[in-house]
């Protein structure tokens, strides 16, 4: 059963369009998507335990306090919920066909999905703990960058699958482009708090 679901994850990161395909036929529900949220985080969690430097802070004594892990999956359902109901929204703005419920299952799937790329991230994290990201090596740089385009990449390729539109690349474009907008909007209200 673990090696089927891995060879799932493995097939959702390097053929994005045919794993969507296969999610969203499937017709499932919220608590699919919950399910996979929560999967994930522990998966990330195990992970983060298992790479030396990965964990922001030294376990103690008591190790981590299990109230921590409730409240970092509650974060993470609510993330996905965030970005399902994004995806979902801005795809409906473009004259998408995904509903509201396959958005969110198709975003928790990419969240365990790209759960296979946490390494890269907890790798890039730890090199930048304790210095500034400058001082980062650049194989580190380009192993995260790596990391950050396949996340997006196949995020770009289930949203093109979830709404029914015909080439990722605009897609992707999209993204790249609301997120700037909001980023630059953040700053603006930093910038004038």
């Amino acid at each position: 059963m673990y090696i089927q679901l891995l060879r799932l994850m493995a097939e959702g990161l390097f053929a994005p369009r045919t794993s969507a395909r296969w999610i969203l036929s499937g017709q499932n529900g919220l608590e699919v998507a919950v399910q996979f949220a929560v999967l994930a985080y522990c998966l990330q969690a195990m992970l983060a335990v298992v790479i030396p430097g990965a964990r922001p802070v030294e376990l103690t004594e008591d190790g981590i306090p299990i109230g921590s892990h409730v409240l970092n999956i509650i974060a993470q359902v609510a993330l996905v919920g965030v970005l399902g109901l994004a995806v979902y929204g801005l795809g409906r703005l473009f004259g998408g066909e995904g509903t509201r419920d396959q958005a969110l299952v198709i975003t928790a799937w990419h969240t365990l999905v790209t759960t296979l790329l946490s390494p890269l991230f907890l790798l890039g994290a730890s090199a930048t703990r304790g210095g500034s990201p400058e001082d980062m090596p650049i194989g580190v740089v380009f192993i995260f960058a790596i990391g950050v385009s396949q996340y997006l990449w196949v995020l770009a390729c289930y949203t093109m699958e979830l709404h029914g539109f015909r080439n990722p690349w605009s897609v992707l474009g999209v993204m790249v482009a609301v997120a700037l907008l909001f980023s630059t909007a953040l700053i603006s209200l930093g910038t004038t708090a």
